[in-house]
C-alpha cells in the first residue's frame, strides 16, 4: 500500500525513499542531543558531588562531637582555629557553651564568657575588628568542602 495524502493521491515519503541522509539536519539534532546529554551529566555529577559532600559533613560533624565529648582539649583547638582566622587584635573575647567554657583552659589570657544560647562546640571570637563564629556543623561542612575541592 502506498501512502496517500488527504486528497487520496500518492504521497511518497521522501526521506524513506531516498538513501541520502539529511546531512544538514541530522548532525544538528545529534549535536543538540549530545549537548543536552553532556549538560544533564554535568548537572547530575554536580548534584551527586553536593550530596556526597553533605554526607561527608554529617559524618565529620559526628566525629567532631565525639572528639569534643571525649577530649576537653578539642574546644581549645576550635578556639585557636577561630582566633587564627581573626588575626591579631588588642581586644579579644570568646563566647562558648557553658559546658565547653567549664572545660576550656585558655593557653593565653582571654576573656571567656559562657553563653547558654550557644550549642556545644560552637565558638564565637569577638575582636575590636569583627568576629568569627562557627557551629560544629558549619566547621564540618567547611572541612568536607575543603576535601571535596582538593
Amino acid at each position: 500500500m502506498v501512502p496517500t495524502d488527504e486528497a487520496g493521491e500518492n504521497a511518497p515519503i521522501e526521506a524513506a525513499q531516498s538513501n541520502k541522509p539529511q546531512s544538514a539536519e541530522v548532525p544538528a539534532v545529534i549535536h543538540d542531543i549530545h549537548e543536552s546529554s553532556a549538560e544533564d551529566a554535568h548537572a547530575r555529577a554536580a548534584e551527586l558531588r553536593n550530596e556526597a559532600t553533605r554526607f561527608a559533613a554529617m559524618a565529620c560533624a559526628r566525629a567532631l562531637r565525639t572528639a569534643l565529648a571525649e577530649d576537653p582539649e578539642t574546644i581549645a583547638r576550635f578556639v585557636d582555629d577561630a582566633m587564627r582566622a581573626c588575626g591579631r587584635f588588642a581586644q579579644v573575647s570568646v563566647r562558648l557553651n557553658p559546658e565547653d567554657a567549664a572545660a576550656f583552659h585558655p593557653r593565653r589570657d582571654l576573656d571567656v564568657t559562657a553563653d547558654a544560647m550557644l550549642e556545644r562546640g560552637q565558638v564565637v571570637v569577638e575582636t575590636d575588628g569583627g568576629s568569627v563564629a562557627a557551629t560544629l556543623d558549619e566547621r564540618a561542612m567547611l572541612l568536607a568542602r575543603a576535601v571535596a575541592d582538593a
